[in-house]
């Protein structure tokens, strides 16, 4: 049944995977012999409220590895989910924290295309020496708790009758969209195409002088050159993404347009990133505050640009991962 074939998939996903098949193979096996028992106990066949009892009894899944484990742990099965999961916590705000520095370097540092290379390098390295330092420094704390501690449960599943088998059930389907976000995404999309093209005078800031305000545009003649490839960009994300939210899901074409699309705004923000200034204020508009303002909103939007580049990079490893890696490892586990 698929509630036996779950419990034993989650024994065996807490411990080592050198023993992980042959004790999910026993684990499965000896709860079919209970079940057995039970019906011909209770004189009747199994359902799953004989499962259920059954699991119940036997406990969480981490309780029963920890019995297949010696009791000697750096990190014991009590505290190793725990332990996961601080790092999954901690590990994305350091990539986070990377990124945004990233984007400040592309933003204020870069200069020429080949140096955009350099500075990505620099950022893997920084992210790969941080990520091993917050490793090693939370493998410290919790082997700490664990000598100090070893009976520590700290966010652990309640245990006894109090732990449900049917939650076992409950697989979320990675590829189901939440719509909400997405048609915002649509709406802001149409919005920016809609506001560049019809009201591109709209784009600018007021200022108060001479005792009364005047409002000036910031768009250089050099952004206009690019306005169709983002016009371009726009169009086909929208698109993109109002079929997605019709499907309800991502598929592989969904996930290999999207990869598309964002190396294309790679290329355009690389483009534009070393390029022509993008913004001119009008000095008789800001008279002595104009070479200030001017460069304060040129260091903005190479700021935005450098930090688009390194999401739009991160955005196409995700997709990579999902279609080729991940897609492949559940491939196997369902062979």
């Amino acid at each position: 049944m698929e509630l036996i074939d779950l419990y034993a998939a989650e024994v065996g996903r807490h411990l080592p995977e050198k023993m992980r098949a042959d004790i999910e193979k026993e684990t499965r096996s000896m709860i079919e012999d209970t079940l057995e028992d039970e019906s011909q106990a209770q004189g009747k066949p199994i359902d799953e409220a004989m499962v259920v009892a059954v699991l119940k009894r036997l406990g969480p899944p981490e309780k029963m590895a920890a019995s297949y484990l010696p009791p000697r742990y750096l990190i014991g099965p009590e505290l190793f989910p725990t332990f996961i999961h601080t790092l999954r916590v901690v590990l994305p705000i350091i990539m986070v924290l990377v990124v945004l520095g990233l984007g400040l370097s592309l933003g204020f540092s870069v200069r020429a295309p080949s140096e955009i290379g350099h500075a990505f390098g620099l950022a893997v390295s920084e992210l790969f020496t941080s990520a091993f330092y917050a490793v090693g420094i939370i493998t410290i704390v919790f082997a700490v708790i664990q000598w100090a501690a070893p009976q520590a449960k700290i966010g652990t599943r309640e245990t006894g009758k109090d732990w449900d088998p049917l939650k076992l059930k409950v697989q979320p389907d990675p590829e189901v969209i939440k719509p909400g976000g997405m048609i915002l995404d649509i709406v802001l999309n149409l919005a920016a195409l809609v506001l560049f093209n019809a009201f591109p005078q709209w784009i600018g800031f007021g200022v108060y002088v001479n005792g009364k305000w005047a409002f000036t545009s910031i768009l250089a003649p050099a952004f206009f050159q690019y306005l169709p490839w983002i016009d371009l960009l726009w169009v086909l994300t929208a698109a993109m993404k109002i079929f997605v939210v019709s499907q309800g899901r991502w598929q592989a074409a969904t996930r290999w347009a999207s990869i598309a699309l964002e190396l294309f705004n790679i290329g355009l923000a690389e483009r534009m990133l070393t390029g022509p200034s993008l913004i001119a204020i009008d000095p008789a508009v800001l008279s002595g505050l104009a070479p200030m303002l001017d460069s304060l909103t040129n260091a903005g939007v190479r700021l935005a640009l450098g930090i688009t580049v390194v999401v739009m990079v991160v955005e196409v490893a995700k997709n990579l991962y999902k279609l080729l890696i991940k897609g492949h490892l559940m491939r196997v586990v369902g062979e």
